[in-house]
């Protein structure tokens, strides 16, 4: 008797368990579903603009634009789109945007970053390996983040600075495409930090200098 008791008590709290971990995923889950549409809201006037432009280039000039999002950067709730045309056989211009405006319980991780880039490609436009220079900026909160040297300190402030990348375009279909890329940015950062505490204190204005891997990424890629 004891022994069903128990086995029977073991699978309740097993069950308990599980249920915690499927509506801890759900919450996860319900604040990314939010993060993308607070992120589709704020750029939406950008988005009709470079729509409405697109479309008055007219039909004859099919497959030099693209609209891609950095697959690698929603995962970890980073939303990102860009555009990307075409300039010329072996060259095209774009930029990519992220923007994360949430905080999840007293930890924040905000930020926003933009990177236009231009690329060299060996192949065809849109085709194979590239190489790429860029320039990179931004601005960031960063709170109760408790990695590395962000431990104890709360830091607001912006950053400027220019990279380089090379990757290569994986063709999945007549439209679609997978954006295999490798970047590294050197930027400045000015920022404001305060001490974490009971009573967190103002620290000062800061500088410093940082690589970020602002171009790597896992990018799916739309021809228009």
């Amino acid at each position: 008797m004891n022994s069903l008791f128990l086995t029977r008590s073991g699978a309740s709290i097993g069950c308990d368990s599980l249920g915690l971990r499927i509506k801890s995923l759900c919450v996860h889950v319900r604040i990314y579903l939010f993060s993308l549409l607070h992120t589709a809201y704020t750029c939406r006037r950008a988005m009709i603009a470079v729509s409405l432009f697109l479309l008055s280039l007219g039909t004859a000039r099919a497959q030099r634009f693209a609209i891609k999002t950095n697959l690698l950067l929603d995962g970890v709730g980073c939303p990102s789109l860009g555009f990307e045309y075409k300039l010329s056989d072996h060259t095209s211009a774009s930029i990519i945007a992220t923007y994360n405006p949430l905080k999840i319980g007293g930890a924040k991780w905000k930020n926003f970053t933009y990177q236009p880039e231009f690329r060299w490609w060996a192949h065809r436009t849109f085709t194979g390996p590239y190489v790429a220079v860029n320039v990179a900026g931004g601005g960031f909160n960063f709170d109760k983040l408790h990695l590395g040297g962000l431990y104890g300190h709360h830091r607001q402030g912006h950053f400027l600075g220019g990279g380089l990348g090379c990757g290569y375009n994986v063709i999945l279909s007549n439209r679609l495409s997978l954006d295999l890329s490798v970047g590294a940015d050197v930027v400045r950062c000015h920022y404001d930090r305060y001490e974490e505490g009971d009573l967190p204190w103002y620290d000062g204005k800061r500088w410093s200098t940082t690589v970020i891997p602002l171009g790597t990424g896992i990018t799916l890629t739309l021809l228009l």
